[in-house]
């Protein structure tokens, strides 16, 4: 089974304010610049939700989360912060995120980065 969640339409303020799918928003292209964590914990909590779901019909060590861009970061931190293990993650994560509290310090996991 396979569920491709999408991210809500939302004002980007990178891109003018355009309204877009996005995990959360993104001010700026500089990693000094401060994340939109509200943002980034309403998209984690809603894939949290989503394997909890899930966790209802196949236990958590079958589940495997994955994403592409910003839906890559989310499912890193999502899989990473979840309070049971996962079968794994894969990401082809461009971005850095805040380090996470690594509570599946076990978790196997595939990390892409190019084309």
């Amino acid at each position: 089974k396979f569920i491709c969640p999408t991210a809500s339409t939302i004002p980007v303020t990178i891109n003018m304010g355009y309204r877009m799918p996005a995990w959360y928003d993104i001010t700026s292209l500089s990693e000094f610049d401060k994340e939109d964590k509200t943002g980034i914990m309403r998209s984690v909590s809603h894939i949290h939700g989503l394997i909890a779901e899930e966790e209802k019909s196949v236990p958590s060590d079958k589940i495997f989360v994955g994403g592409f861009s910003q839906g890559g970061a989310i499912a890193l931190y999502s899989g990473l912060t979840y309070k049971n293990k996962l079968a794994g993650l894969t990401s082809d994560i461009d971005v850095i995120l805040t380090y996470p509290l690594l509570i599946n310090l076990l978790l196997t996991y595939l990390l892409n980065y190019g084309s």
